[in-house]
This record gives C-alpha cells, sequence and structure tokens, in this order.
C-alpha cells in the first residue's frame, strides 16, 4: 500500500479513536464530513493499484501478441527453408524431415511461449487479486469501524 493511502488511513483512525464519547450512549460522536473528506482522498489515490492492473492486462496481450508473431515468423522461416530444399533433388527428402523438424520446434516453442505467457499474467492476476482482497477486508474494516 503506498504511503499516501496509509497516512491517510493514520488520519482516520485518529479521527474515529480520538472521537469525542457520547454522554447518554457511549458510542463516539464523529465528524462525518472529515471521515468523508479523508475516505475521498483514500480513492483518489487508489486508482495506481487499477492502473498498473490494467497495465499488466496489457502487457499479456502484447506478450500473447508477440509470441504469435514469433511463432509466424518461425514457422514462415521453416517453410520457406524447406521450400528452398525441396528444389534441390538430391536433398529432398532430407529436406522434408527437416523441415518438420523445424516446424515442429517452432510450433514447441509458440506453445511453450504461449504458456510461459499465460501462467506470467496468472501469476500476477493471483498477487492481484490478493492485493485488491487485502484492500476490500481492510477498507471493510475501516468501514466497520467507522460504523461502531
Amino acid at each position: 500500500m503506498n504511503n499516501v493511502i496509509s497516512n491517510l488511513l493514520d488520519e482516520l483512525e485518529k479521527e474515529l479513536t480520538q472521537s469525542k464519547k457520547s454522554v447518554f450512549s457511549g458510542k463516539s460522536l464523529v465528524d462525518a464530513d472529515a471521515c468523508l473528506d479523508i475516505l475521498d482522498e483514500i480513492v483518489e489515490n487508489m486508482p495506481t493499484e487499477f492502473e498498473r492492473a490494467v497495465n499488466i492486462m496489457k502487457e499479456r496481450r502484447q506478450i500473447l501478441i508477440d509470441a504469435e508473431e514469433e511463432a509466424k515468423q518461425c514457422i514462415a522461416a521453416a517453410q520457406k527453408t524447406a521450400e528452398e530444399m525441396v528444389a534441390e533433388h538430391e536433398i529432398t527428402r532430407n529436406a522434408e524431415i527437416e523441415a518438420k523438424k523445424i516446424i515442429d520446434m517452432a510450433r514447441q516453442n509458440a506453445k511453450e511461449v504461449r504458456l510461459s505467457a499465460k501462467n506470467y499474467a496468472l501469476s500476477v492476476f493471483d498477487e492481484l487479486k490478493v492485493r485488491i482482497k487485502d484492500l476490500d477486508e481492510q477498507i471493510d474494516q475501516d468501514l466497520d469501524d467507522f460504523n461502531k
């Protein structure tokens, strides 16, 4: 959590804990406007976490696009190589075998790159999910404390 949000939460806690107690009910009398102002500032500072999530999703998409492009280039290069080898009668058979190996390798490489990109994106999303859950729980706790 960034420093600004942490400081604002401390300020909100101070506002809530230092509020005067009601004579009859023993409940705290808080300055709702001050607390709401602090909450507004917290909300204003939270978009950085969401921007990070959007950037991660953009990076994931770009990784997948790059992987697809690399795979296409590898396959195109393998096909070109195979066509050139086929043109030579003496090594036609060897060329077909080699081209298949290159194409299989390119496909395997593309598959591994896509899988790696997907796993990376999933781990980033899991981390982001935990962070958002932590923030949500903190906000819920603060709201519960605020409503007490």
